[in-house]
């Protein structure tokens, strides 16, 4: 999957949360915010409750309508359009995983907020004004994730550690198998249930799957600081 991948200045994704998904979200009615979780530039992460049931959402903000942008022309917005009807589809996708993968979760559902309008900067190539429109990604809240189980007692068995890891392949052959791979891999992105069944969570669906190696910008946009990515990522 290659979705919302383009660099931040020719894409869709809106390059930071200068219009504050968090007060959006206490707006919305929809949704009360819990706490929030670590998360990147790009995107924010919450554990939210929706009629007293509790659950993970990741919220963005992606360009609607950016025909003030200095280098826009009618072939950019044709083609604008075409690719985020792509990406719609890729979602779709994505989606129909969690209904026969017991070890996947991308999300359950996805929705687009209310349109914003609203001056920005020029220093983020847009001229005046610029459309903005929030999407949030909601997925059940499990009990634990591999990175806080592992320093946690009572610590793991051999046997549990083997299990874990059975299932872990597991979950990744089965997302081959569909055309799909994760992108993003860690321990933090694998959560457990209290009987160490294993679900694969965060699926990088909105991250670039390569990185230049000589402008940082891109990484810190997509990546926390302690990620971890193998280095033919990097070109």
């Amino acid at each position: 999957s290659d979705f919302l991948s383009r660099p931040v200045e020719e894409g869709l994704l809106f390059p930071d949360d200068s219009f504050g998904i968090a007060d959006v979200l206490k707006n919305n009615g929809d949704f009360t915010i819990e706490r929030k979780l670590p998360s990147v530039r790009i995107s924010k992460t919450f554990v939210v409750t929706n009629q007293h049931v509790h659950a993970v959402l990741k919220a963005l903000w992606i360009v609607e309508n950016n025909n003030n942008t200095t280098t826009a022309t009618n072939e950019t917005n044709n083609n604008n359009n075409n690719w985020y009807e792509q990406q719609v589809a890729e979602l779709e996708q994505l989606q129909q995983l969690n209904a026969h993968l017991p070890h996947v979760s991308a999300f359950s559902f996805w929705k687009k907020g209310e349109t914003i309008h609203k001056p920005i900067s020029r220093d983020l190539g847009f001229a005046n004004n610029v459309s903005v429109r929030p999407v949030y990604f909601v997925r059940p809240l499990h009990y634990t994730t591999l990175l806080d189980r592992l320093a946690s007692r009572p610590w793991l068995t051999e046997s549990e550690k083997l299990w874990i890891l059975f299932q872990l392949l597991h979950a990744l052959q089965s997302l081959h198998d569909n055309h799909t791979t994760h992108g993003n891999l860690s321990t933090s992105n694998v959560a457990l249930t209290s009987t160490n069944f294993v679900i694969l969570t965060d699926l990088l669906f909105y991250k670039p799957i390569t990185l230049s190696d000589n402008d940082p910008s891109q990484y810190h946009s997509y990546f926390p600081s302690s990620c971890y990515l193998a280095p033919e990522r990097f070109s």
